[in-house]
């Protein structure tokens, strides 16, 4: 260990003498310790006080008690009342017609159902109850036969009810739902389960107002494709609720609820970006599947904010479970936003010279499931690279941030990690971390990380020998 070699050279120089050899020694000069440590005796120790308050470090040369992690929380966060890092407030569960808002801890309804309507721009009108003698060029009983008629630039406005919607948009258009709770388009009034919503190679597209249940990548942009959706709900998508390949998606106040994976066992995201595509997602609620919001191929960015990621599991090898998942030079950025009681690899997961960026982020409750995932807060593996700036770690069951393979990289400034207390004793082996559970902190396994100020409180060292995991000091 590094720091028993150098005790070591201390003490030869404290104990060495000038005297003759036969002469009665004399008193032992006190060490003369370099600036950041004091004299103890015969020994130079570290020039720190004895405790500080939580929060709060000091470090080698310097006795005050600074502030250290998370120095302040981002709107609707409040300090831990540990000290340590931030919270989000409480939240009940949300039902499926409301998102959780994490500035407050309330269930927010998706949408108004107060809202005049229709709108007064709307110029073409969908109404599954109306009579067979009103129906005319702008007054349609079905959706897809209003999408077929509607001009270019039109306003669809759709009243209540159920309708089938299997549609390809290749011209502008807005489409306005009476809202998320009343607009239904489901996939068993299709004889399709494809896409309900397919943007192809057009922008000025608005979709807004409707819950759209089922089907196979319900919300789909391609080729160059640009669409903004606001107040959606999607319910039980199987592969990825909102699809983006080539394309440029805004969503606002969006939920994807519970995405199934495809027959092979692959996706059940709730946002798949890729292929140089730009995701823009703002008080989203994405809840279940296995990823929250998968990115991947380069030039492809996601940004990500005021938004609740939870509720992934892993479910086999292929798909671990994460909040967040970047590969192959993609970038995922998460601002102001909480992620976490899931049970995964980790909350963000960068590989491949993937990127995933947490500001002002509270990451907590991760957890181990069973051997398919790893229970980690942060994990940049296979040339990944994660960057957490101001956030807050808690409660990750096996390591709070771990960089691991060749090429991978974790950065860490002024972020704050709390807890687990240890479960389990921890094994490791060169390819896979087995029964972790060990709660610690940082682990660096054949990857480049750094730290700014870190605080590491309740730690424990240890070796690997023998393939256990011995505790030989902790504090």
């Amino acid at each position: 260990m590094w720091w028993s070699a150098f005790i070591f050279a201390v003490l030869v120089i404290g104990c060495s003498s000038h005297q003759d050899a036969g002469a009665e020694p004399g008193p032992t000069p006190p060490p003369t310790c370099p600036d950041g440590f004091r004299v103890d005796g015969t020994l130079c120790s570290p020039a720190v006080p004895g405790e500080c308050p939580a929060g709060t470090a000091s470090f080698i040369g310097d006795e005050r008690c600074a502030e250290v992690g998370a120095k302040s929380c981002a709107d609707g966060f409040e300090r831990d009342a540990s000290g340590v890092g931030c919270a989000a407030p409480p939240s009940p569960p949300c039902d499926v017609t409301s998102r959780s808002d994490i500035t407050s801890g309330a269930c927010r309804p998706i949408g108004d159902c107060d809202a005049p309507f229709p709108p007064a721009a709307a110029t073409m009108f969908v109404d599954a109850s109306l009579p067979l003698a009103a129906v005319d060029a702008t007054h349609k009983r079905g959706f897809n036969e209003a999408v077929a008629a509607a001009p270019a630039g039109s306003v669809i406005a759709v009243a209540e009810g159920t309708y089938g919607a299997h549609v390809t948009i290749d011209k502008p258009l807005t489409i306005i739902g009476r809202c998320a709770a009343k607009v239904v388009f489901d996939k068993s009034e299709t004889t399709t389960s494809d896409a309900a919503f397919r943007v192809r190679g057009t922008s000025d597209v608005s979709l807004s107002g409707f819950t759209v249940r089922g089907h196979q990548n319900p919300i789909t942009l391609v080729g160059s494709a640009s669409a903004t959706v606001n107040d959606v709900i999607v319910d039980g998508p199987v592969g990825a609720g909102f699809f983006v390949e080539r394309s440029r998606l805004t969503a606002r106040r969006v939920k994807v609820i519970a995405p199934h994976a495809l027959s092979g066992g692959e996706q059940g995201f709730g946002v798949a970006a890729g292929v140089g595509s730009s995701v823009t997602l703002d008080e989203a609620d994405l809840v279940g599947g296995a990823v929250g919001v998968y990115a991947a191929s380069e030039g492809t960015l996601v940004t990500m904010r005021r938004s609740h990621v939870g509720g992934q599991v892993a479910t086999t090898k292929a798909s671990r479970g994460a909040g967040a998942y970047a590969a192959d030079n993609a970038k995922i950025v998460i601002e102001r936003s909480l992620l976490g009681d899931l049970e995964g690899d980790a909350a963000a997961t960068a590989t491949s010279s993937g990127t995933v960026e947490l500001e002002g982020c509270i990451v907590r409750n991760v957890k181990r499931r069973d051997t398919l995932a790893y229970g980690h807060g942060v994990l940049a593996f296979a040339g990944g690279h994660v960057v957490v700036r101001s956030s807050t770690i808690a409660n990750a069951e096996s390591v709070s941030a771990e960089a691991k393979g060749a090429g991978s990289t974790l950065v860490v400034e002024d972020t704050s990690t709390r807890g687990p207390a240890a479960t389990a004793p921890a094994i490791f082996r060169a390819s896979f971390l087995e029964d972790a559970g060990s709660g610690m902190g940082i682990l660096l396994h054949g990857g480049r990380g750094g730290r700014s100020s870190p605080l590491v409180r309740e730690w424990s060292l240890g070796r690997c020998h023998g393939g256990q995991w011995q505790r030989a000091h902790e504090r």
